[in-house]
């Protein structure tokens, strides 16, 4: 949204009982033609009702031409989007071990997310669903350090001698009568076993998740299976595997 106006004092002295825009965050750009000044609103604004706002001289007097807002600070202050709950969108897949002589949370485990390419930012996990707008992609070059990383993980700790196996299994769901993709599940399991136990369980998950409230609408088709394990040889052991979300959907609701 744009306005002009060659009347920069029109906007520090408003009629008194309106409020000038300029008080909440407009910018002035003046531009190469001699007094003149481009008008930014903020992208709240265009949110607010039509009737709180007037133009003098509806733009046809030049020297008079400028935009203010009616003085209903609570109105103003309350105005914006209402979104709903954010989708997660684009994600990549990484693994990882690590081993420590000293802890898990700020030795084995942090090493993990290390080896994984992902020590720098904050983790948080999901349950396991994946909507479906959800593709796979690479994972970013660069990671803002101490940024929020959502996810959908799966870790396995232990002890020296003792395996540490880590998997995540995915399908996507797809409705019967149109095909189109409904979203995906997503089974975690973590264990000291070997991996082909590790891989037996990740699919019997995925099948009871199936068949326990999806199969009469949906048809599954193979997604991922992601692995690892490994043997620490000192005192503790980390392996984990980890679908990360780097951007999300906010759906518009008014």
């Amino acid at each position: 949204m744009l306005y002009c106006t060659s009347n920069y004092n029109a906007f520090s002295n408003p009629p008194a009982n309106r409020m000038s825009i300029e008080n909440f965050g407009i910018i002035f750009d003046k531009k190469a033609c001699e007094n003149v000044f481009i008008v930014y609103l903020p992208a709240q604004i265009k949110f607010i009702k039509k009737q709180q706002f007037y133009a003098l001289g509806e733009m046809k007097d030049q020297n008079a031409t400028h935009l203010l807002i009616d003085i209903n600070e609570k109105n103003f202050l309350h105005g914006g989007l209402i979104v709903g709950n954010r989708i997660p969108k684009d994600y990549f897949v990484t693994k990882g071990t690590g081993q420590s002589d000293i802890t898990i949370h700020a030795g084995s485990y942090h090493l993990a997310l290390k080896n994984a390419g992902i020590e720098m930012a904050n983790i948080m996990t999901y349950s396991s669903i994946l909507p479906a707008i959800a593709n796979k992609t690479d994972r970013p070059k660069q990671l803002t350090h101490g940024a929020v990383m959502e996810s959908i993980m799966s870790v396995s700790n232990g002890g020296a001698g003792e395996r540490c196996s880590a998997g995540i299994i995915y399908g996507w769901l797809h409705d019967r009568k149109t095909h189109r993709r409904y979203g995906g599940l997503v089974c975690e399991h973590y264990g000291n076993y070997p991996v082909e136990e590790l891989e037996y369980r990740l699919r019997a998950s995925l099948d009871e998740l199936y068949y326990n409230g999806f199969e009469k609408d949906y048809s599954i088709s193979d997604g991922e299976l992601i692995m690892e394990s490994f043997i620490p040889e000192k005192k503790y052991g980390t392996a984990l595997v980890a679908l990360c979300f780097t951007n999300y959907l906010y759906p518009v609701l008014a």
